[in-house]
């Protein structure tokens, strides 16, 4: 048998000897893509929303990452049903 591992914290080796790289979560079209919707929002004087054309397009685009495939697109239809309830016990309510 094996011994046991001591974590890193506990003063094992660590796993990594150098820091994971740093992670780009947004980059200059995600940043282009907000400040038109706020530059929209200023023009028209509305509010904007997380629906209408917005909750269109990236359903539009999930659905096509998603291979279109029919599974992306019950997952969108069932959301934008209400039929899936992020709230626990019933996740999707048929």
């Amino acid at each position: 048998m094996l011994p046991k591992p001591i974590l890193a914290i506990n003063g094992g080796t660590p796993v990594r000897s150098t820091p994971m790289p740093k992670r780009a979560l947004i980059g200059e079209s995600e940043k282009e893509a907000v400040i038109q919707v706020l530059d929209e929002s200023i023009e028209s004087g509305d509010a904007f929303r997380y629906s209408e054309k917005y909750e269109r397009e990236y359903t539009s685009r999930f659905v096509d990452f998603m291979g279109g495939d029919g599974f992306a697109d019950s997952v969108v239809d069932h959301f934008l049903d209400g039929r899936i309830n992020p709230e626990p016990p019933n996740l999707i309510q048929l």
